[in-house]
């Protein structure tokens, strides 16, 4: 076994490589050469070549490029890597399979690199990051690349998104895999005009055909939302397509059926316009928790609350491993792979610290901590606005009321990048409380009617709605989290029950209540 005080990467001496009597391994590479090396060395870097060295089942790398496969050795050794496009695949693809967490470092790193780059139209570049990032998850099922794409891709200018979307599009749509159409269509969610203009322009081309790849993005884009801000773009869209030659009969009447149950569907919702949305902040007791779980057996919570839709945020993942402390232990890796699989956005800093302070993490059996950070936790985008006053259990729970929240950070009451002159920051939200004679009223809801705000010293930022944040209860005693959708409250003769405690007008105990919000 490799000595664990040795820490990698480190710089071993490439000039040992060429040094025979310190090879006791030979490696058969795909060009029919062998390569020596030394398997101390080499499982420094590597666990999963200290294994195959264990079980003396390792001789060959014949499934890379031979010269790929040379220079990963070498920067084994060397501890230091170059990387271009033309080896980023087989240079990442190598640290993932030998889990080699420096190279992988190293090759994200680039990544993000050539995505931060992206501040003008390069279509070559651009797809680069479409093809590395989907090969990744394709092939050796790691997700990175693409959440480091639809995270960058957020901060670049619209139009410079747009311009290189359109581009790829036209010169690649029957080329792209469904992994990349998936990515287009994530990263243009709320924006689909660009998809729909770039599918037309692929239609004009001399290419320009029915393909399966134009069908999948047609059956998936909004195209009503394309009809109601661009009826012209639609309905020339649909003549190109019904112009096209050698279509088929059943071709035909695909187009004309999507065709005319947009526009119909179109009609009808503007003749019965829908229900006003649904304000409700679904987190703050909006649970039970009780009745995601259920009578499930310990074994299985981990797993119903990875994947339960009632679990809509990462903070409310967070909470729920909370509540079930000491009862289930996944590991860091299968915490991750929740994370990724359900796509949830980064939360803040602080949320994540008073949660490992307070309850889950302290005596938490791994120590690795690190990697949830480094992934998960962003102060991007995410901010806090907090109650101005404090007050005790059943004054939240007893009285109906508007609670007005106000953005604080480093002394600053704005929002970076808010030009709005009136007011602070912040939001309000409306608390219907329990009752006698409505013991199960108890509701939040996000104030979103813009003369509500008139009189209050905040103005609102329409972006955040009621899905974007999370409210969580902080004791002032501990400074530490209650868990905060467990249960709704609700009244008995003996005062406002929560959970499985009851909160009485003696209590003491005072909490603050605090608003995780999400601008993107």
């Amino acid at each position: 076994m490799a000595p664990a005080h040795v820490s990698v990467p480190m710089n071993f001496g490439v000039e040992n490589l060429a040094r025979m009597h310190h090879c006791n391994v030979q490696i058969d590479l795909n060009d029919g050469t062998t390569l020596g090396a030394n398997s101390l060395i080499l499982s420094y870097n590597s666990i999963v070549f200290e294994k195959l060295f264990e079980e003396d089942n390792f001789t060959a790398m014949e499934d890379f490029e031979a010269e790929n496969a040379r220079y990963f050795i070498h920067c084994l050794y060397s501890g230091s890597i170059k990387i271009s496009n033309s080896s980023f695949r087989e240079l990442s693809k190598l640290g993932a399979v030998f889990q080699v967490d420096w190279v992988r470092y190293e090759c994200q790193n680039y990544f993000l690199r050539a995505v931060q780059s992206l501040r003008s139209s390069d279509e070559k570049q651009f797809r680069f990051i479409m093809e590395e990032a989907t090969y990744a998850r394709r092939v050796y099922k790691d997700s990175h690349l693409v959440d480091i794409v639809a995270k960058e891709m957020d901060s670049v200018a619209p139009e410079i998104r747009n311009s290189n979307i359109m581009s790829h599009l036209r010169s690649q749509l029957p080329n792209l895999s469904v992994e990349e159409l998936d990515m287009l269509l994530k990263m243009t969610t709320g924006d689909c005009i660009v998809l729909i203009k770039s599918i037309s322009l692929f239609l004009d081309s001399e290419e320009g055909t029915y393909h399966v790849n134009v069908k999948y993005l047609l059956d998936r884009v909004d195209l009503e939302y394309c009809l109601e801000v661009d009826d012209g773009l639609f309905y020339s869209l649909f003549e190109k397509l019904e112009a096209l030659e050698d279509l088929s009969a059943a071709d035909l009447r695909e187009i004309l059926h999507l065709s005319n149950a947009t526009t119909r569907h179109f009609i009808n919702r503007a003749a019965h316009p829908s229900a006003p949305p649904d304000n409700s902040i679904q987190n703050l007791f909006a649970g039970p928790l009780s009745e995601i779980i259920g009578s499930a057996p310990d074994e299985e919570i981990f797993s119903i609350l990875a994947n339960s839709g009632k679990v809509k945020s990462l903070y409310m993942f967070f909470e729920g491993l909370s509540a079930f402390r000491g009862r289930i232990y996944p590991t860091v890796m299968e915490i991750d792979e929740a994370i990724k699989k359900r796509r949830w956005k980064p939360i803040i800093p602080v949320f994540f610290e008073r949660m490992e302070y307070s309850s889950y993490y302290s005596d938490y059996r791994y120590n690795n901590l690190d990697h949830i950070k480094n992934n998960h936790i962003d102060n991007n985008d995410n901010f806090v606005m907090e109650l101005p006053q404090k007050m005790r259990w059943y004054e939240f729970f007893m009285n109906t009321r508007e609670y007005v929240f106000v953005f604080s950070r480093f002394g600053l009451t704005r929002i970076p990048g808010c030009t709005r002159s009136e007011g602070k920051c912040g939001l309000c939200v409306s608390v219907t409380a329990v009752s006698e004679d409505n013991p199960d009223a108890f509701s939040i809801e996000l104030v979103t009617d813009e003369a509500s705000y008139g009189p209050l010293p905040i103005h609102r930022h329409p972006e955040i709605t009621p899905s974007r944040i999370h409210l969580a209860l902080v004791s002032t005693r501990w400074s530490t989290f209650q868990n905060s959708y467990n249960r709704k409250p609700f009244l008995t003769a003996d005062g406002v029950r929560y959970g499985e405690d009851v909160y009485s007008a003696r209590s003491t105990d005072e909490l603050r209540v605090i608003a995780y919000v999400r601008i993107k």
